[in-house]
Parts: C-alpha cells; structure tokens; sequence
C-alpha cells in the first residue's frame, strides 16, 4: 500500500491479489501460473482499463512475464524486481523444507527459513535497514495464519513445478528488471540473464540492498519505477554480460548518486518518452 500511495499521485494504482495470494482462497498446487496469467487478463477486461504499466516482484514476476508474453497488447511498460529463469536444483531442496514447516506450521522454522534464503548475512556488504527489512519480513511469516501457510506450500509448490520462464519468446514490451546489489537469492546476474533476453530491456541494480530493496531502499526503488514509467531513466555505461562480480564499482541505480537516474540496457536503450507532464496512466502491481 506504500507503493499504490507513492506511485498513485500520477497513476491510478491497481493492487492485485491473484487466485491463491492475499486474503484470497488457497488455490491447489497442480494449477498453472498460465492460469494466475488469464484471471488477471479476465480483471483487465472486466474493468475496461487500456495498457497498464506491470509491477511485479519475486514470486509474481513469472506470472508477469507470462502475462505480457500473452497479452502484450495490454502492457504499456513492465517492471521486474527480483526475477529469474528457473530456481537452482541446489536451492530446491532448500524450499521444499520450507514447504514442510508451512505445511505443519512451524513458523518459526518457516521464518529462519526465509531469513537465511532471502536475506544477505555478509558482514562486508552493507545492506540499509538491513534489521528492519528481517523484522518485517519475519515478524509477518510468524503472524501467518493456518491459511497463509496453506497458501505459502501450494503457491510455492506450484513455483516449483512451472517450467523455466520462456526466453525463446520474450514479451515485447518496454522492461525494466532490477534487484538488489547484494540479492543472494535472485542474484544480479540471474536477473541479467532474463533482462538480455528482452529486446531494448533495461537492467540495474540497487545500492546496498539485497533482495527485499523496496523495503530497504523504499524510496529509491519509488524513484526508479516512477522514473521508468515516465521514460525519464538516462542510459548508464554499456554492460559487459560476461560473467561480473558484483559491487560498488559497477553503476547502480542510488537515490544519492550522481548516477541516480542510470539504469544498464540490455541490447539497446529503453524507449523513451517527455518527462514534462507525464499521462496519467494505469498502473498495474502483482504480488
């Protein structure tokens, strides 16, 4: 709700609890992603709202790229936070615990869990509000109730079993995909993986964040996604896709930089548009 008040001033923001997410019902794991996909294209016609910029992060980017894979002709600009291809085999095994503790409702098992996946532990890598993003983030999983940890299993079950996103048919609309410098889950290099494979797609990493940046970089990530929606993001240094380590030397996005408007593009410059009164437009978040 943070982002729907931040970004609402020029856009009428649309949050959106998908089948089996939010208060909604839990939605049986053999259930694809493509189906998540048509219930929001479903909403879109229902509601008669023309092409919308897309916003999802971490679990709802496969349904997003699905969705403007799909439905392009309804997506004016998508951005990706925290993406990937597919989830390693090595961090599978790691989730399926996870799944078990949701499934018996060991939260607080459930809470380490994610703590350890999600969040970057390196002492030399400094991560803003580092401690507030791990409370809020353990601090909801061990309010969850014996329905969000119904919905936790079979929405993450249901991750698993989807198929590696597609990058032989990109979507092919305006993308920006982005994540923390320190993201140990969707790591940048992963992001970038997906990010090259999106025609005239842009990528950037944000500065001392790791993979929950929108809380700890809140106002940054505002900034960069409003930025984009305007077209008003300037183009950075070209990226060298060989294999990086991934650190303050390399151009991030940063609220406090000079570079604070840069982002890295992906084969050619994102589209742009006038900065100068922007349209008002609608703006579509997926969990």
């Amino acid at each position: 709700r943070r982002f729907a008040h931040a970004l609402g001033a020029s856009s009428r923001v649309l949050l959106v609890d998908l089948p089996g997410t939010g208060k909604a019902d839990p939605l049986g794991a053999d259930i694809p992603l493509s189906f998540l996909a048509d219930a929001l294209d479903s909403l879109l016609e229902v509601l008669d709202l023309g092409p919308i910029y897309l916003i999802a992060a971490s679990y709802g980017t496969p349904t997003a790229y699905q969705f403007a894979q799909r439905f392009s002709h309804r997506v004016r600009r998508m951005a990706l936070c925290g993406t990937m291809v597919d989830i390693p085999e090595h961090e599978r095994l790691t989730i399926e615990r996870s799944i078990r503790m949701a499934e018996v409702g060991d939260v607080e098992a459930l809470a380490q869990a994610c703590e350890d996946g999600l969040l970057c532990r390196a002492p030399a890598r400094r991560v803003r509000r580092h401690r507030l993003a791990r409370r809020i983030l353990t601090s909801g999983i061990r309010a969850m109730s014996k329905d969000d940890c119904a919905r936790y299993a079979l929405n993450t079950r249901r991750l698993l079993r989807s198929s590696a996103l597609d990058l032989t048919r990109p979507p092919d609309v305006p993308s920006l995909l982005f994540t923390g410098e320190h993201d140990v889950f969707t790591t940048p290099n992963r992001v970038a993986d997906v990010a090259r494979a999106i025609p005239g797609a842009g990528f950037t990493t944000v500065l001392e964040a790791d993979h929950l940046c929108h809380l700890e970089r809140f106002d940054v990530v505002v900034r960069l996604l409003d930025q984009f929606r305007r077209g008003s993001l300037r183009v950075a240094h070209p990226v060298d896709w060989t294999p990086v380590r991934w650190s303050s030397q390399h151009a991030h996005f940063s609220a406090s930089s000079s570079r604070e408007a840069a982002i890295r593009p992906c084969r050619r410059r994102v589209e742009r548009r006038p900065a100068s009164k922007p349209p008002r437009t609608d703006t579509c978040s997926s969990p």
